[in-house]
């Protein structure tokens, strides 16, 4: 199967991937250093793919075009953040809202 590399974390060598017949995101993680460490956000990539009954898992990811596809991942936060302007704010009732890129900082 052929997909876009939405997110990679190349510390952690792990993905997530858009995959070309439009069906769930595959989470990618590989325990080499060839694979998902080498591939970044907006890379065309092929790859092997298996699923559970909770997930889909790319494996064997192979570069197609590196950083082909970079406007992607910029064009679907654009949306988000249109879609969430047009939203009426929401009453969080007291809730507490956690921030988790600050709690990870906090590990660190």
């Amino acid at each position: 199967m052929y997909g876009i590399v939405l997110w990679s974390d190349r510390s952690e060598r792990q993905a997530v991937i858009w995959c070309e017949d439009q069906g769930d995101l595959a989470y990618c993680r590989q325990t080499t250093e060839h694979g998902s460490g080498s591939i970044h956000a907006g890379d065309w990539v092929q790859f092997d793919i298996t699923q559970n009954a909770q997930q889909r898992y790319a494996h064997n990811p192979r570069l197609v075009v590196e950083g082909g596809v970079n406007p992607l991942a910029d064009c679907l936060a654009r949306a988000l953040n249109r879609a969430n302007a047009d939203r009426e704010p929401v009453d969080q009732g007291g809730a507490k809202i956690i921030d988790f890129a600050e709690m990870a900082d906090l590990k660190a």
